[in-house]
C-alpha cells in the first residue's frame, strides 16, 4: 500500500492518523503540566492536613488540661462521732450515700441563694 492510498481510507472512514512525532510530544506536555499542577496542590493539601492535625492535638491537650484543672475535689461531709480519737475510720455505703444527699441539698440552697440575691439586685421593669 502506498502512502497516499493509506490517507485516503482514512479520509474516507472519518478517522485520522496520528502524527506519530507530534501527538506523543504535545501529550506529555500536557500531561507533565497537569501532573505537576496535581503534585503541588497535593503537597499543599497534605502541608494544610498536617498543620490542622497539629493545631487540633495541640487544642486537645489543652482543654485536657484545662478540664483537670477546674476539678476541684471537696471533703464530703461525713458526720463523726466524738468519741473519734484518730486512725482509719471505715465509712458504710449507707453514710456516704447520706453525705451525698446532705452536699446535694447544701448546693440547691446555696444556688437559690445565689439566684434571689441576683434577683434582688436587678431592678424590675428593665
Amino acid at each position: 500500500m502506498s502512502v497516499d492510498s493509506t490517507k485516503k481510507s482514512f479520509q474516507a472512514t472519518g478517522a485520522w492518523p496520528m502524527d506519530v512525532e507530534l501527538e506523543p510530544a504535545a501529550q506529555n506536555f500536557d500531561a507533565a503540566v497537569e501532573a505537576k499542577q496535581l503534585s503541588v496542590a497535593l503537597h499543599s493539601l497534605q502541608a494544610q492536613n498536617s498543620l490542622l492535625h497539629d493545631e487540633n492535638d495541640s487544642l486537645r491537650a489543652a482543654l485536657n488540661a484545662k478540664k483537670k484543672h477546674q476539678k476541684q475535689s471537696c471533703k464530703l461531709d461525713l458526720q463523726q462521732r466524738n468519741e473519734y480519737h484518730g486512725g482509719a475510720v471505715f465509712w458504710s455505703p449507707r453514710k456516704i450515700r447520706e453525705a451525698r444527699a446532705r452536699e446535694a441539698v447544701k448546693q440547691r440552697e446555696d444556688e437559690a441563694a445565689q439566684h434571689q440575691k441576683t434577683e434582688m439586685r436587678e431592678p424590675i421593669g428593665r
